[in-house]
């Protein structure tokens, strides 16, 4: 058992030597994917797909929070929120969001 803040290895890694090590990879391998990166992700691709599926998928988020806000809403509140959405939104008459154009000044 060893005294709390002691370690079993004193004279182990100095502390931020890993951090260290992964900063210069990280600046490696960004240098080479400047230099190479389009042409090494076209040769995965087409000679081991799997590897380049793989690889792109451990890339995406590990958990993905699916919200559905309008699910709880029923068939006709749906159909009233389109047709505000419509209406609201100026189409057919000057784009998204563009308000109506301004009556004309009567002549006299």
């Amino acid at each position: 058992m060893f005294k709390k803040g002691v370690s079993g290895n004193p004279g182990g890694k100095p502390k931020g030597t890993r951090n260290k090590l992964q900063s210069m990879l990280i600046e490696e391998l960004a240098d080479d994917f400047y230099l190479h990166g389009s042409e090494a992700i076209t040769a995965a691709r087409e000679k081991d797909p799997m590897g380049y599926v793989r690889a792109m998928i451990s890339l995406l988020p590990k958990e993905v929070a699916l919200t559905r806000p309008l699910e709880d809403l029923t068939d006709d509140e749906l159909l009233r929120l389109a047709d505000a959405i419509r209406q609201g939104d100026g189409i057919g008459s000057g784009g998204a969001g563009a308000p109506d154009p301004p009556e004309p000044a009567a002549i006299n």
